[in-house]
C-alpha cells in the first residue's frame, strides 16, 4: 500500500478521537467536562512533561511530516497550558456540546 499523503493524514486527524485532533485554531473537542477544575494527576502530568520534552526532541521533526508547523506549535502552547495550570481545562464561552446532536 502506498504511503499515505499529508492531506490525507491530516484528515485522518481530524476525524480521530478528540485526544488525536490536532488544529491551530481553538475548536471544541469532545470531551467529559466532568474533569473540569479537577486537578490532573501526577502520572498524566507526568506523561504531559515527556511529551512535552519529545515534542522539543525528535518528535517536532517528526510531526512535521504531518502537520503544519503552527499545528505543531499550538500542541507545545497547549501542553505547556495543561502544564501551568496543573487542572483539566474547563468550557469556554459559548456552546460546550457539539452541535447538531447525534
Amino acid at each position: 500500500m502506498p504511503p499515505a499523503s499529508a492531506s490525507s493524514r491530516r484528515r485522518s486527524c481530524a476525524t480521530a478521537p478528540s485526544a488525536w485532533a490536532f488544529h491551530a485554531e481553538p475548536k471544541l473537542r469532545t470531551v467529559l467536562w466532568d474533569f473540569a477544575g479537577e486537578p490532573i494527576p501526577v502520572a498524566a502530568r507526568d506523561c504531559l512533561c515527556r511529551l512535552q520534552d519529545a515534542l522539543i526532541g525528535d518528535l517536532g521533526p517528526v510531526l512535521a511530516d504531518l502537520l503544519d508547523d503552527e499545528e505543531i506549535e499550538v500542541l507545545g502552547r497547549r501542553l505547556q497550558a495543561a502544564l501551568a495550570a496543573k487542572k483539566f481545562p474547563a468550557p469556554g464561552p459559548g456552546r460546550s456540546f457539539p452541535w447538531p446532536p447525534i
